[in-house]
């Protein structure tokens, strides 16, 4: 009798333990939608939610507010991670894009793109340099946040990878899927060090222990397995969930692992014991995240009934463990390892597709090298197979050896950069960024029109105005540019105000805004002045053919109308300014300065992405217009690339009298050469 008693009393205290021990529920979140993944903060001070209604949620921990709903009006996000510093968070989209969000502004300030299909998986490396992304494409990428670059490429799996994730000191990246493998990455080197059949259904999970000792899978086969991340053998096997395992996260302190499965449940087990702590039944749906917080006193999980739970376990006493220090890669920009010796400029035009690059290498620890084309690794195709192609090192016995690459660059844009890496990759070496337009002229239907506006004051009809004042002839530069035509240009548009009746102030109104409004953005459009040009406190003005020295300025052209309508014409704009007229004895005009009118054009066309003004003056001997048809020969072609652009105009005139040049954006070609 009294041994019956004893098993009741023991029964009912077990009963006690664990009705009074499980973890209460001390927040609810509740969605529009299924929930897909929840992530605590760096600091535990709020949680993430990502919803199939497109939108990322952002909670107060405590109280359980929402403090910011993260919404691009794409096609949603399916995956989050948050960046070390808590400033950040990184997504997975439907869309197949990686995007960086500021938590503060609620705004994209990066936008990684580069695979095919949707993605499954994003982990931010502890470094917070870097973000690893994967999913139905079967490939890797690891993403340089600051610059957008595709920075890695792993490949190795042949279905879709369902989980990425790095380990505690960012030297290592686990990933699984669909193709049955856990694989383990060396981040530096992009090489699988070690791989095994972990489940007999796809792996849906994987997580590292915070020491980096263990990996945990959950599989679609209802379990879980523990393995020794060094070598990949398997420690152990947890087996209680009745259907598959979707999230697995260690606790903070390694000890623990808590699972979501889509029977409903959340399973927190024990690592020593291989026990389960506690089955959390509190969704009415499949469980799809779960989530320690970083102090290890709560626990969040989301399913597909549109509910996140937060539950209270700091009667588990669970202490966090010591942080591991990442290993460092120092991504080193601007520097001077790698210099650019061609192209010879940071903005180039070229006109063939084949093109060779050459560096000069300033630092021989560099042990590799690596060559980057609009953010994506060069590759080249053989008519068999892609592959990476090795640079040639020239005079590597002397002081300064040379790095060249020969490349076919894009028709169109080319952002260029090098990356030099040192043993082991602890160090990149990143050279600055070149920009490469490759014109295509193949096709004539998509060569630009080019648009020619002349003001040239003929003569002035006040004697004061007209006393050494010399039109120029700008039929010898636009005679040598209509060569140009049906080569380099489709057609030429020239307006040419030239005589009394054109050169009013009305006519030079009228024409500039009818002209400005033509051309198309890939078309280009040339401004050229040859005026008198006076200065006052209220601007520059162009002074037409009928001005009197006696006249009021309003009887003037102003120079800031000029800019401004340039400012709303879409196409690239050249403007170049014969700023050498001077008044003769006339006290109550003033020529303004080169600078003032540098400033002046600065100022207008400040947001304007491309435009060169071409200022010059006090010419020695030969008439300008003469001296610019001279820049359109082939021995002022400094850059082998077959054409004029307006920086090597501007080399041969400065040989020849003062020139100020501002340019903004790509140096496009105004005069190329054909093959004999």
């Amino acid at each position: 009798m009294k041994s019956i008693f004893f098993l009741l009393i023991i029964l009912y205290q077990s009963l006690f333990i664990f009705v009074f021990s499980q973890p209460k529920q001390c927040l609810q979140l509740l969605h529009e939608k299924p929930v897909l993944s929840v992530e605590y903060s760096p600091d535990g001070k709020s949680v993430a939610s990502v919803c199939t209604d497109k939108t990322i949620k952002i909670w107060d921990a405590e109280t359980g507010k929402l403090l910011q709903t993260l919404n691009d009006m794409q096609e949603g996000e399916i995956s989050i991670s948050f960046s070390p510093n808590g400033k950040y968070l990184a997504s997975g989209s439907w869309d197949s894009s990686v995007k960086l969000w500021d938590i503060n502004s609620n705004k994209i300030v990066r936008k990684f793109t580069g695979h095919e299909k949707a993605l499954r998986s994003v982990d931010f490396h502890p470094s917070g340099e870097f973000i690893a992304s994967a999913g139905w494409d079967a490939e890797i990428i690891i993403w340089y946040i600051q610059s957008d670059l595709l920075f890695k490429k792993f490949i190795g799996h042949n279905q879709c990878i369902r989980s990425v994730k790095f380990s505690p000191d960012g030297r290592y990246l686990a990933s699984g899927g669909y193709d049955l493998m856990l694989k383990v990455w060396d981040f530096i080197t992009g090489e699988v060090i070690d791989s095994v059949e972990a489940h007999k259904y796809p792996i849906e999970a994987i997580d590292y222990s915070p020491d980096g000792r263990y990996i945990a899978t959950g599989s679609i086969d209802n379990t879980i397995k523990i393995w020794d991340s060094s070598n990949l053998n398997l420690i152990a096997i947890l087996k209680g969930h009745s259907e598959g395992v979707a999230s697995v996260d260690f606790s903070p302190d390694g000890k623990l692992l808590a699972s979501a499965s889509n029977d409903k449940s959340m399973k927190i087990w024990d690592i020593g014991t291989r026990k389960i702590l506690y089955t959390i039944s509190g969704h009415s749906l499949p469980v799809k995240a779960v989530a320690f917080d970083p102090s290890g006193k709560n626990i969040a999980n989301g399913s597909t009934d549109k509910i996140v739970n937060i539950y209270d376990i700091s009667n588990l006493n669970i202490i966090p463990a010591e942080k591991i220090i990442p290993s460092q890669i120092k991504m080193i920009e601007n520097n001077q390892a790698l210099t650019w010796l061609s192209p010879p400029r940071e903005k180039f035009d070229v006109l063939e597709r084949d093109f060779t690059l050459k560096l000069l290498i300033n630092d021989k620890t560099i042990t590799r090298y690596r060559l980057f084309i609009n953010k994506v690794e060069y590759i080249e195709f053989d008519g068999i197979q892609k592959y990476i192609p090795k640079p040639n090192i020239l005079n590597y016995n002397e002081k300064t050896p040379e790095l060249e690459y020969n490349i076919y660059l894009h028709d169109g844009e080319n952002e260029i950069q090098v990356f030099g890496e040192s043993a082991y990759g602890a160090i990149y070496y990143l050279s600055n960024i070149i920009n490469i337009f490759c014109h295509d002229f193949s096709n004539l239907s998509n060569n630009p029109d080019l648009y020619i506006t002349t003001i040239n004051i003929p003569s002035y009809t006040d004697k004061k105005l007209n006393s050494g004042y010399i039109p120029d002839d700008v039929n010898k530069y636009i005679s040598q540019l209509k060569t140009q035509q049906q080569i380099l240009f489709k057609s030429l548009i020239i307006n040419q105000l030239d005589c009394k009746e054109l050169t009013t102030k009305s006519s030079i109104e009228e024409t500039i805004v009818k002209t400005m409004e033509k051309p198309k953005e890939n078309d280009i459009f040339f401004l050229y002045i040859s005026a008198h040009l006076a200065g006052t406190n209220d601007g520059i003005f162009l002074l037409p053919q009928e001005m009197g020295i006696k006249s009021e300025m309003d009887q003037a052209l102003s120079f800031e109308f000029l800019l401004n309508n340039l400012k709303v014409v879409k196409s690239y704009i050249i403007i170049i300014i014969n700023a050498g007229h001077q008044f003769s004895k006339i006290k109550s005009l003033i020529s303004p300065t080169v600078e003032y009118i540098s400033d002046e054009i600065i100022e207008k066309l400040g947001d304007k992405e491309e435009y060169s003004a071409l200022l010059l003056s006090e010419t020695s001997g030969k008439e300008i217009c003469t001296l610019i048809a001279d820049s359109f020969k082939k021995e002022n072609d400094k850059d082998n690339n077959q054409a004029i652009d307006i920086f090597e105009m501007k080399e041969f005139l400065e040989k020849k009298m003062q020139v100020s040049l501002i340019h903004k954006g790509n140096a496009l070609p105004l005069f190329i050469f054909l093959e004999p």
